[in-house]
């Protein structure tokens, strides 16, 4: 039988958005073992990044505990690294749309502030982040895949 290298005990961890609760993480008990191959999947705002910061240490749970290699895990080490999927290329004192805004009016000096408006609203309601425009790129509401999707409309 392989060690077990990664380990969560009935790990939860929830967020407020507009005042409501949003449990991302409901009591996970996971093992990985040594040398296995693990694929995190599901829809956007389900918790996949959140967990993956938490077993890095990057955050903390709510409730539960990590254990690497059979420790208790609750901060960055040099054993456990994470590689981040985006390179913060938002501005993170603009909201969504605000970025989207900026990106338009740099590429095209000739729109004016309404119609870059325009344009923003309707490429971020192609990606379906129109509910969350007026979030601010570093907020916690506004979630990983949400930016991740918000820097493609950026990066053109």
């Amino acid at each position: 039988m392989k060690p077990v290298l990664v380990e969560t005990i009935k790990l939860s961890k929830s967020f407020t958005i507009d005042c409501e609760r949003n449990d991302v993480i409901d009591e996970l008990d996971l093992k990985i073992n040594s040398n296995e191959f693990l694929c995190i999947l599901g829809y956007t705002g389900c918790g996949k990044s959140t967990l993956l910061r938490i077993l890095a240490g990057f955050e903390s749970p709510d409730e539960g505990d990590v254990l690497i290699a059979g420790t208790s895990h609750h901060s960055p080490t040099r054993d456990v690294i994470m590689i981040f999927q985006d390179y913060n290329q938002l501005f993170p004192w603009k909201t969504a749309l605000g970025n989207v805004v900026y990106a338009i009016r740099t590429v095209h000096r000739d729109k004016s502030k309404r119609e870059a408006n325009e344009t923003a609203m309707s490429l971020l309601s192609e990606v379906g982040l129109e509910d969350f425009c007026n979030y601010y790129a570093t907020a916690s509401r506004c979630r990983t895949g949400n930016r991740s999707r918000a820097k493609d409309i950026v990066d053109g």
